[in-house]
């Protein structure tokens, strides 16, 4: 908002995208985090380097289901920046 980069714009949607697909609870709160690796302990270097397509072929990295009110706060923030940030700049 403050630099009007269209890179860090796209950025953000990105994140508030990953946050409504993968994140979302079906109550509507966010779920805590995701893990790194698609197996446990296996470094997923390579898993990350593939586009999303053949990344959902292989599988989803394990989601933690717990629910927090703060990280719930945080989010509900961000999204509430990227919404007056795209509302201000007519994006």
């Amino acid at each position: 908002m403050l630099w009007h980069d269209d890179a860090d714009l796209r950025s953000a949607k990105a994140i508030a995208g990953f946050l409504e697909q993968f994140l979302c609870s079906p109550v509507g709160a966010f779920f805590t985090s995701q893990d790194a690796d698609v197996i446990p302990g296996q470094h997923s270097a390579d898993y990350f380097a593939l586009d999303d397509a053949a990344r959902r072929k292989i599988g989803i990295p394990r989601i933690d289901t717990h629910i927090y009110a703060r990280e719930n706060g945080w989010a509900a923030r961000a999204l509430v920046a990227l919404y007056a940030a795209t509302v201000t700049a007519n994006i």
